[in-house]
């Protein structure tokens, strides 16, 4: 049998080996940790920057919205009637439905389930229940649907002629959620 003594260098060289390694795992813990706090850190602010985003574009659409609600109200108090206002409408759909990409555009009163003058898309109770809500409040009333595809919904309340009515105006959400991308790189 033999016995192997470690002389005083080579205890003091497994003491120094040790320390490095220990020292070294707990560096490398630490710097893991940074890493994953940063990484979470990155993608909660992402999330939180994406949500704004969103938010602000989503506002920034139902503005456009009623805008081009209330340039269309304008124009049909100055017509004659409702045939008139569907004539004058009807001569500029095209432009405002690729210009402004609104997907439909349907004016209610509080007399009638049926839209007077109707371009686009329908889904009539839905749409009136939107105009009589924005008619009974008075105020725009602001909503995102999805049914046969996602739509922001804007009922815009008004009077022509002494008569309470509603503008509904509707664009695809698809752009919003296209811009939103652009937007963030994503």
């Amino acid at each position: 049998n033999r016995f192997y003594f470690f002389g005083l260098k080579q205890k003091a060289a497994i003491f120094v080996t040790l320390l490095i390694v220990i020292s070294s795992s707990f560096l490398l813990y630490l710097s893991l940790n940074q890493l994953d706090e940063q990484f979470s850190f990155a993608k909660k602010n992402k999330k939180e920057r994406i949500t704004n985003d969103f938010n602000n574009l989503l506002t920034q659409s139902f503005w456009q919205l009623e805008l081009i609600a209330n340039q269309i109200t304008i124009t049909q108090a100055q017509t004659v009637d409702a045939q008139q206002s569907k004539s004058e409408l009807n001569k500029v759909w095209e432009k405002i439905e690729y210009i402004s990409d609104i997907s439909a555009i349907h004016f209610y009163d509080n007399k009638h389930e049926e839209p007077l003058i109707s371009f686009g898309e329908q889904h009539k109770r839905l749409f009136y229940l939107l105009a009589e809500k924005a008619m009974k409040n008075g105020q725009p009333e602001n909503k995102v649907l999805c049914l046969e595809r996602c739509q922001l919904v804007s009922s815009v309340p008004m009077i022509i002629k002494k008569s309470r009515q509603a503008i509904i105006i509707t664009k695809p959400l698809s752009n919003l959620m296209i811009s939103l991308s652009n937007l963030n790189n994503i």
